[in-house]
């Protein structure tokens, strides 16, 4: 249930019957994002905004299934790891970084 409650779909499409030629993907992988602080002063960084780096786009993840048209579509993030992992990276960087691990998986019914 823990595991469940950091989760967040960023693409879900209502599925439809896929089409006769349709071949599954689906696939899953752990993607690390990085936030750093606009003015990195240690201790002052903590209360300076944050700029994410190699954040997860659902486009880009869904490109790794190819094809010409793709039905049936999902992508989901899990954040559960994200918590403890951002918040020791921040604290051991005095405010500068923080790295965010996510389990993202993703499936779809593509056609070439």
């Amino acid at each position: 249930v823990f595991l469940l409650q950091g989760c967040a779909a960023l693409v879900q499409d209502s599925r439809v019957p896929p089409p006769t030629q349709a071949k599954h993907c689906e696939g899953r992988e752990v993607i690390t994002s990085t936030h750093l602080a606009t003015l990195p002063i240690p201790l002052v960084a903590f209360f300076t905004p944050r700029v994410t780096l190699n954040a997860p786009d659902s486009a880009a993840i869904l490109g790794k299934c190819g094809g010409k048209q793709q039905v049936n579509r999902r992508v989901e993030q899990n954040y559960a790891v994200c918590a403890p992992t951002i918040f020791l990276t921040t604290i051991i960087t005095l405010g500068i970084a923080g790295v965010c691990p996510r389990i993202v998986s993703w499936e779809a019914d593509v056609t070439d």
